[in-house]
């Protein structure tokens, strides 16, 4: 099956369909994410607060974060 998830069970070392499993596996440099929100959200900022709390927990704090307005 492919996905991006580790598997249950996946232990660090471990290679899964896109690469090895575990914190070596992680560089924040490559990952990019992008918080979608519609014009005008007042949650944008909580959001934002609350992805980099959980990247920043994850031991991902250098990782790329963009918001961008859709508007349709």
């Amino acid at each position: 099956m492919k996905g991006g998830s580790p598997q249950l069970g996946a232990l660090p070392g471990q290679v899964g369909p896109f690469g090895p499993y575990g914190a070596e596996a992680r560089d924040p440099g490559d990952m990019e994410i992008e918080v979608l929100v519609v014009p005008d959200c007042p949650h944008r900022q909580l959001a934002e607060e609350r992805l980099r709390q959980a990247l920043d927990a994850a031991g991902l704090p250098g990782a790329g974060v963009a918001t961008r307005v859709v508007a349709d």
